[in-house]
């Protein structure tokens, strides 16, 4: 599709993964003859998945958000990846100062390293606790760029997706976000 379209799109290749400490190394390895071209950093578990924690429950501890975070940090420090998808996925009352503190870490070292925020617009338009105001706020406040993502497991997740986007900027910009639309390719270009 690259080469029969390269005269009217851009088209690459990328994915959205889990960082696994213990398995990252081997998941470079596996991916290195497909050629992906950008990386996207998607924590759903806290550890190696099978012996972890779930960012869909709502009975985490305090113990297991701040691994969550600590996590998603160490993902952002490999310089794989492009920004991070969802991350405040991982549900933790908002309204606290563990809550406050770690996340603020999250947006700075994202900022430090260059990577956007996603803007999870299905979480958005199924009223999931993500993406939540408070992070976004806390986002602001640090000056992280957001960037929309649709996180489409399905064909369908891209029906009526200007009026979800519509409705989304309309709240970032209320919160006084920046939206990007570019991301950094592992070969260091940006598009």
């Amino acid at each position: 599709l690259k080469k029969e379209y390269k005269d009217d799109i851009d088209i690459y290749l990328g994915l959205e993964t889990e960082y696994y400490p213990k398995h990252f190394e081997q998941l470079i390895r596996f991916l290195e003859p497909f050629q992906i071209e950008y990386m996207i950093l998607g924590q759903h578990y806290t550890n190696n998945q099978y012996d972890g924690v779930y960012a869909f429950t709502k009975n985490h501890t305090e113990t297991d958000f701040i691994t969550y975070v600590n996590q998603t940090i160490a993902g952002i420090n490999t310089g794989y990846f492009s920004y991070v998808a969802h991350p405040d996925v991982f549900y933790f009352p908002p309204k606290t100062e563990v809550y406050q503190k770690n996340m603020e870490k999250l947006c700075m070292v994202a900022k430090e390293k260059g990577l956007p925020l996603e803007f999870n617009l299905s979480g958005f338009m199924s009223g999931h606790w993500y993406p939540e105001r408070k992070f976004l706020e806390i986002a602001k406040d640090v000056g992280n760029e957001i960037i929309f993502g649709v996180d489409a497991h399905q064909k369908h997740a891209f029906m009526h997706a200007q009026n979800i986007i519509d409705s989304a900027e309309k709240l970032v910009e209320e919160i006084g976000l920046k939206i990007t639309d570019k991301i950094k390719l592992l070969d260091g270009r940006i598009v």
